[in-house]
């Protein structure tokens, strides 16, 4: 099948996926997460993190309210030792609603997902953090596909005769047309590519 898009990016580090609902401290860190060596004030975490964590969206799909982040604070002085965040533990021993309800989206949106982060190297030319399957790997590439909804990772064949499809991804900063920000709509069908899946 062949499919027409333009490709956005592509995965330089993907993170261990995600089992059980629990967020490990390597893909913290991958958000931009490093909490203070000393145990000293909790740093925020970084907007990019907590929106990504969420798929930046809310109850029933609306913008993710911003009292997540106050939520995603608290959730984060309560990790692990290892410095894992185990949303399902947390849930069960939470008693605030409004934590139990941003730990339960963040529960369904990296579910057994791993989180990514990207070159910087294509059509919006920065670094980006994301979710995707857990198969995902280093150096397949994100590509908007005309008639998706979401942005795709692909994955070039080894004989380099198509590429695969992964499925679908978040990628922050990507996911409501921002693609026009960084190219003129007059300039879209010159960076069209055909992607013939196999």
């Amino acid at each position: 099948m062949s499919v027409t898009g333009l490709r956005i990016d592509t995965l330089m580090e993907v993170g261990p996926r995600s089992i059980n609902g629990v967020i490990s401290a390597e893909s913290l860190k991958m958000g931009g997460w490093v909490p203070d060596p000393r145990g000293q004030a909790e740093p925020d975490p970084p907007d990019e993190l907590w929106r990504t964590m969420v798929a930046d969206r809310g109850p029933g799909g609306t913008n993710a309210p911003k009292w997540y982040l106050r939520a995603c604070r608290h959730s984060f002085a309560q990790r692990s030792v290892t410095g894992d965040i185990d949303t399902r533990l947390l849930i069960d021993q939470d008693r605030d609603s409004i934590v139990v309800e941003f730990l339960k989206r963040v529960s369904d949106v990296i579910w057994n997902r791993s989180f990514f982060r990207t070159r910087g190297e294509g059509l919006s030319s920065r670094c980006r953090l994301g979710l995707a399957s857990f198969s995902a790997q280093p150096g397949d590439i994100v590509c908007i596909i005309y008639g998706c909804t979401v942005p795709v990772l692909l994955r070039e064949r080894p004989d380099k005769d198509g590429f695969t499809f992964i499925g679908e991804c978040y990628v922050h900063g990507m996911m409501d047309g921002e693609v026009t920000l960084y190219v003129k709509r007059s300039q879209l069908k010159d960076k069209e590519e055909k992607f013939l899946l196999r």
